[in-house]
Protein backbone atom coordinates (compact mmCIF):
# COMPACT_ATOMS: atom_id res chain seq x y z
CA UNK A 1 0.00 0.00 0.00
CA UNK A 2 3.12 2.19 0.78
CA UNK A 3 4.63 1.59 -2.34
CA UNK A 4 1.68 2.52 -4.40
CA UNK A 5 0.71 5.47 -2.20
CA UNK A 6 4.65 7.00 -2.93
CA UNK A 7 4.06 5.93 -6.49
CA UNK A 8 1.30 8.09 -6.82
CA UNK A 9 2.69 10.96 -4.80
CA UNK A 10 5.47 11.10 -6.98
CA UNK A 11 3.72 11.56 -10.37
CA UNK A 12 1.56 14.37 -8.32
CA UNK A 13 4.29 16.61 -7.15
CA UNK A 14 6.20 15.98 -11.22
CA UNK A 15 2.92 17.20 -13.14
CA UNK A 16 2.24 19.66 -10.71
CA UNK A 17 5.64 21.27 -11.68
CA UNK A 18 5.66 20.22 -15.36
CA UNK A 19 2.22 20.41 -16.62
CA UNK A 20 0.76 23.32 -15.94
CA UNK A 21 -2.29 22.98 -18.47
CA UNK A 22 -3.65 19.88 -16.03
CA UNK A 23 -5.55 20.46 -13.08
CA UNK A 24 -4.08 19.66 -9.95
CA UNK A 25 -4.93 15.99 -8.32
CA UNK A 26 -6.71 16.45 -5.13
CA UNK A 27 -4.73 14.87 -2.07
CA UNK A 28 -6.04 14.47 1.31
CA UNK A 29 -4.67 15.43 4.14
CA UNK A 30 -5.25 11.85 5.28
CA UNK A 31 -2.79 11.17 1.68
CA UNK A 32 -0.29 14.12 3.34
CA UNK A 33 -0.18 12.21 6.65
CA UNK A 34 0.97 9.03 5.05
CA UNK A 35 3.47 10.49 2.86
CA UNK A 36 5.20 12.07 5.79
CA UNK A 37 5.07 8.74 7.29
CA UNK A 38 6.40 6.77 4.59
CA UNK A 39 9.53 9.71 5.11
CA UNK A 40 9.61 9.85 8.61
CA UNK A 41 9.06 12.70 8.85
CA UNK A 42 6.51 11.43 12.03
CA UNK A 43 5.94 15.08 13.26
CA UNK A 44 4.35 16.74 10.04
CA UNK A 45 2.51 12.77 10.04
CA UNK A 46 1.08 13.77 13.03
CA UNK A 47 -0.03 17.34 12.44
CA UNK A 48 -1.97 15.66 9.53
CA UNK A 49 -2.94 12.99 11.47
CA UNK A 50 -4.78 15.52 13.87
CA UNK A 51 -6.35 17.56 11.33
CA UNK A 52 -7.23 14.26 9.65
CA UNK A 53 -9.05 12.97 12.94
CA UNK A 54 -10.94 16.27 13.69
CA UNK A 55 -12.81 15.74 10.93
CA UNK A 56 -13.61 12.29 10.99
CA UNK A 57 -12.77 11.13 14.68
CA UNK A 58 -13.54 7.62 13.72
CA UNK A 59 -11.63 7.31 11.02
CA UNK A 60 -9.75 3.59 11.40
CA UNK A 61 -6.92 4.57 8.56
CA UNK A 62 -5.95 7.62 10.17
CA UNK A 63 -6.13 6.42 13.87
CA UNK A 64 -3.79 3.34 12.57
CA UNK A 65 -1.41 5.59 11.22
CA UNK A 66 -1.33 7.61 14.48
CA UNK A 67 -0.41 3.83 15.64
CA UNK A 68 2.22 3.51 13.05
CA UNK A 69 3.93 6.59 14.05
CA UNK A 70 4.24 5.37 18.13
CA UNK A 71 5.72 2.14 16.52
CA UNK A 72 7.98 4.15 14.65
CA UNK A 73 8.87 5.40 17.96
CA UNK A 74 9.00 2.61 19.96
CA UNK A 75 6.01 3.63 22.38
CA UNK A 76 4.59 0.35 21.82
CA UNK A 77 1.69 0.00 24.68
CA UNK A 78 0.43 3.38 23.66
CA UNK A 79 0.41 1.83 20.08
CA UNK A 80 -1.79 -1.25 21.02
CA UNK A 81 -4.54 1.37 22.48
CA UNK A 82 -4.39 2.91 18.89
CA UNK A 83 -4.47 -0.43 17.42
CA UNK A 84 -7.17 -2.09 19.38
CA UNK A 85 -9.57 1.06 18.35
CA UNK A 86 -9.09 0.47 14.59
CA UNK A 87 -10.17 -3.14 15.19
CA UNK A 88 -13.26 -2.21 16.80
CA UNK A 89 -13.97 0.02 14.27
CA UNK A 90 -13.15 -2.36 11.74
CA UNK A 91 -12.76 -6.04 12.16
CA UNK A 92 -11.99 -6.24 8.76
CA UNK A 93 -8.27 -4.17 9.21
CA UNK A 94 -5.98 -7.15 8.74
CA UNK A 95 -2.63 -5.22 9.12
CA UNK A 96 -4.00 -3.51 12.53
CA UNK A 97 -4.05 -7.61 13.54
CA UNK A 98 -0.35 -8.15 12.87
CA UNK A 99 0.83 -4.55 13.64
CA UNK A 100 -0.44 -5.53 17.28
CA UNK A 101 1.29 -8.90 17.54
CA UNK A 102 4.34 -7.25 16.99
CA UNK A 103 3.76 -4.69 19.19
CA UNK A 104 3.51 -7.11 22.28
CA UNK A 105 6.30 -9.32 21.32
CA UNK A 106 8.38 -6.20 21.62
CA UNK A 107 7.13 -5.75 24.72
CA UNK A 108 7.76 -9.81 25.84
CA UNK A 109 4.36 -10.57 25.68
CA UNK A 110 4.72 -13.45 23.06
CA UNK A 111 1.57 -15.80 24.51
CA UNK A 112 -0.89 -13.06 23.49
CA UNK A 113 1.22 -11.69 20.45
CA UNK A 114 0.36 -15.07 19.11
CA UNK A 115 -3.20 -15.26 20.08
CA UNK A 116 -3.51 -12.37 18.27
CA UNK A 117 -2.23 -13.58 15.09
CA UNK A 118 -3.97 -16.97 15.56
CA UNK A 119 -7.40 -14.74 15.69
CA UNK A 120 -6.17 -12.95 12.49
CA UNK A 121 -5.69 -16.59 11.02
CA UNK A 122 -9.33 -17.46 12.10
CA UNK A 123 -10.86 -14.65 10.49
CA UNK A 124 -8.48 -13.64 7.41
CA UNK A 125 -7.32 -16.13 4.50
CA UNK A 126 -4.17 -17.65 5.40
CA UNK A 127 -1.07 -15.72 4.03
CA UNK A 128 2.95 -16.17 4.50
CA UNK A 129 3.00 -12.89 6.64
CA UNK A 130 1.01 -14.25 9.07
CA UNK A 131 2.66 -17.79 9.61
CA UNK A 132 5.89 -15.68 8.83
CA UNK A 133 5.23 -13.72 12.28
CA UNK A 134 3.76 -16.29 14.31
CA UNK A 135 7.54 -17.87 13.42
CA UNK A 136 9.58 -14.91 14.39
CA UNK A 137 6.95 -15.19 17.70
CA UNK A 138 7.44 -18.58 18.41
CA UNK A 139 10.97 -18.22 18.04
CA UNK A 140 11.92 -15.93 20.39
CA UNK A 141 9.51 -17.47 22.60
CA UNK A 142 11.86 -20.55 22.72
CA UNK A 143 9.17 -22.45 21.00
CA UNK A 144 11.14 -24.37 18.46
CA UNK A 145 9.24 -26.99 16.84
CA UNK A 146 6.27 -24.72 16.48
CA UNK A 147 8.39 -22.11 14.72
CA UNK A 148 9.54 -24.10 12.22
CA UNK A 149 6.27 -25.39 11.01
CA UNK A 150 4.85 -21.70 11.02
CA UNK A 151 8.39 -20.56 8.69
CA UNK A 152 7.44 -24.03 6.28
CA UNK A 153 3.60 -22.67 5.68
CA UNK A 154 4.85 -18.96 5.02
CA UNK A 155 7.57 -20.68 2.29
CA UNK A 156 5.20 -22.95 1.43
CA UNK A 157 3.26 -19.67 0.35
CA UNK A 158 5.90 -17.39 -0.65
CA UNK A 159 8.68 -19.64 -1.82
CA UNK A 160 10.97 -16.88 -2.44
CA UNK A 161 10.52 -15.08 0.54
CA UNK A 162 14.75 -15.40 1.86
CA UNK A 163 14.07 -14.23 5.86
CA UNK A 164 11.18 -17.27 6.26
CA UNK A 165 14.49 -19.20 5.61
CA UNK A 166 17.13 -17.40 7.14
CA UNK A 167 14.71 -18.03 10.65
CA UNK A 168 13.66 -21.52 10.14
CA UNK A 169 17.57 -21.94 9.48
CA UNK A 170 18.36 -20.47 12.95
CA UNK A 171 15.52 -22.36 14.43
CA UNK A 172 17.20 -25.56 13.23
CA UNK A 173 20.37 -24.18 14.62
CA UNK A 174 18.52 -23.78 18.41
CA UNK A 175 17.53 -28.24 17.96
CA UNK A 176 21.23 -28.81 16.89
CA UNK A 177 20.15 -29.39 13.19
CA UNK A 178 23.32 -28.16 11.71
CA UNK A 179 22.71 -30.03 8.49
CA UNK A 180 19.04 -28.50 7.64
CA UNK A 181 20.02 -25.04 9.15
CA UNK A 182 22.79 -24.78 6.77
CA UNK A 183 20.61 -25.73 4.06
CA UNK A 184 18.15 -23.17 4.83
CA UNK A 185 20.70 -20.56 5.17
CA UNK A 186 22.08 -21.24 1.54
CA UNK A 187 18.89 -20.74 -0.21
CA UNK A 188 18.32 -17.80 2.02
CA UNK A 189 21.44 -16.64 -0.09
CA UNK A 190 19.78 -16.78 -3.12
CA UNK A 191 17.22 -13.59 -1.98
CA UNK A 192 19.36 -11.78 0.64
CA UNK A 193 22.91 -11.74 -1.52
CA UNK A 194 24.12 -8.87 0.99
CA UNK A 195 22.24 -9.56 4.44
CA UNK A 196 25.28 -9.72 6.92
CA UNK A 197 22.70 -11.88 9.35
CA UNK A 198 22.85 -14.55 7.03
CA UNK A 199 26.24 -14.83 6.68
CA UNK A 200 26.72 -14.13 10.50
CA UNK A 201 24.23 -17.37 11.21
CA UNK A 202 26.03 -19.69 8.48
CA UNK A 203 29.20 -18.98 10.66
CA UNK A 204 27.91 -20.14 13.42
CA UNK A 205 26.36 -23.53 11.84
CA UNK A 206 29.48 -23.98 9.69
CA UNK A 207 31.64 -23.89 13.30
CA UNK A 208 29.31 -26.00 15.04
CA UNK A 209 30.31 -28.71 12.02
CA UNK A 210 34.07 -27.91 12.94
CA UNK A 211 34.51 -26.19 9.85
CA UNK A 212 36.76 -23.90 10.99
CA UNK A 213 38.01 -22.02 8.13
CA UNK A 214 34.51 -21.69 6.35
CA UNK A 215 33.35 -19.75 9.56
CA UNK A 216 35.88 -17.17 9.76
CA UNK A 217 34.85 -16.39 5.86
CA UNK A 218 32.03 -16.13 7.08
CA UNK A 219 32.35 -14.43 10.06
CA UNK A 220 34.51 -12.22 8.00
CA UNK A 221 31.70 -10.83 5.30
CA UNK A 222 29.64 -10.50 7.39
CA UNK A 223 31.49 -7.41 9.17
CA UNK A 224 32.37 -6.27 5.63
CA UNK A 225 28.92 -5.85 4.82
CA UNK A 226 28.30 -4.54 8.79
CA UNK A 227 31.50 -2.95 9.63
CA UNK A 228 29.55 -2.22 13.63
CA UNK A 229 28.34 -6.21 14.04
CA UNK A 230 29.98 -6.43 17.64
CA UNK A 231 28.59 -9.85 17.96
CA UNK A 232 30.46 -11.26 14.43
CA UNK A 233 33.47 -9.79 16.34
CA UNK A 234 32.99 -11.69 19.19
CA UNK A 235 32.59 -14.71 17.71
CA UNK A 236 35.37 -14.32 15.03
CA UNK A 237 37.68 -13.47 17.78
CA UNK A 238 36.39 -16.62 19.86
CA UNK A 239 37.06 -18.66 17.31
CA UNK A 240 40.66 -17.44 16.49
CA UNK A 241 41.07 -18.17 20.41
CA UNK A 242 39.87 -21.72 19.72
CA UNK A 243 42.50 -21.72 17.00
CA UNK A 244 45.27 -20.02 19.19
CA UNK A 245 45.84 -17.27 17.35
CA UNK A 246 46.31 -14.73 19.91
CA UNK A 247 47.05 -11.67 18.22
CA UNK A 248 43.84 -11.68 15.79
CA UNK A 249 41.40 -12.92 18.49
CA UNK A 250 42.69 -9.84 21.49
CA UNK A 251 42.18 -7.75 18.69
CA UNK A 252 38.73 -8.77 17.49
CA UNK A 253 37.16 -9.40 21.12
CA UNK A 254 38.85 -5.73 21.64
CA UNK A 255 36.60 -4.37 18.76
CA UNK A 256 33.64 -6.31 19.88
CA UNK A 257 33.43 -4.64 23.44
CA UNK A 258 34.06 -0.85 21.66
CA UNK A 259 31.30 -2.23 19.83
CA UNK A 260 29.05 -3.49 22.88
CA UNK A 261 29.65 -6.64 23.37
CA UNK A 262 32.06 -6.98 26.03
CA UNK A 263 31.64 -10.34 28.32
CA UNK A 264 34.00 -12.16 26.45
CA UNK A 265 36.96 -9.22 26.07
CA UNK A 266 36.50 -8.97 30.05
CA UNK A 267 36.81 -12.53 30.54
CA UNK A 268 40.12 -12.78 28.62
CA UNK A 269 41.82 -9.59 30.21
CA UNK A 270 40.66 -11.17 33.93
CA UNK A 271 42.32 -14.68 32.50
CA UNK A 272 45.47 -12.17 31.45
CA UNK A 273 44.88 -13.67 27.97
CA UNK A 274 44.29 -10.37 26.62
CA UNK A 275 45.76 -7.14 28.46
CA UNK A 276 44.71 -4.14 26.52
CA UNK A 277 46.54 -4.34 23.59
CA UNK A 278 49.02 -6.82 24.46
CA UNK A 279 48.35 -10.62 24.24
CA UNK A 280 50.48 -13.17 26.56
CA UNK A 281 50.99 -15.42 23.87
CA UNK A 282 52.65 -17.87 26.42
CA UNK A 283 49.44 -18.92 27.75
CA UNK A 284 48.90 -20.94 24.64
CA UNK A 285 52.53 -22.55 25.37
CA UNK A 286 53.88 -19.82 22.93
CA UNK A 287 56.76 -17.60 23.22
Amino acid sequence: MFNVLLCSLGLFLFFVGCASVQSKPRVSVLDLAKYSYQHKDFKKARLFLDRALRKDPQNPVAIYYQAKSLIAEQLYSQAIQKLDKVIALDQNFRQAYLDKALCLASLKDFKQAKQVLLTSLRLFPPDFKTYYNLGVISLLAKEFAYAQKQFTLAISLQPNFGPAYLNRGITYLQINDVEKALQDFNQAMFFLTDDPQVYYNRAIAYEQSQEWNLALADYTKAITLQPDFGFAYNNRGILYLKLHQIDLACADLKKACELGTCLKWQQVQTERICLNDAPLRSVFGRN
